[in-house]
C-alpha cells in the first residue's frame, strides 16, 4: 500500500497512552492528523478537527492522555 505525502514538516508526534492502542497523531504547522494503522477500513489517517471556537495558529505540539483524549497546542499559547 503506498499513500501520497505532503511537504509540510512535522513539528511533533505522540502516541496513544491507551493499553492497546495502535494510534498516533502528527502535528504540522497547519493540521493535526490522527494515524490508525490497524484501521480495517483503511482509513489510515485522518485530520484532525477543531471547535468551533478556536482561534486560529500555527500548532506547536501535541500529546494524548491515559484516557486516549488528544491535546494540541499552538503557538498563540491555546490549548
Amino acid at each position: 500500500m503506498t499513500m501520497n505525502g505532503s511537504t509540510d514538516r512535522i513539528i511533533d508526534v505522540a502516541w496513544s497512552k491507551r493499553p492497546d492502542d495502535l494510534r498516533f497523531a502528527t502535528v504540522t504547522p497547519k493540521q493535526v492528523c490522527f494515524w490508525h494503522p490497524a484501521d480495517v477500513t483503511k482509513r489510515l489517517k485522518q485530520p484532525g478537527v477543531m471547535g468551533r471556537q478556536n482561534a486560529s495558529t500555527l500548532f506547536t505540539s501535541i500529546c494524548f492522555d491515559e484516557e486516549g483524549w488528544c491535546y494540541s497546542g499552538g503557538e498563540n499559547g491555546q490549548i
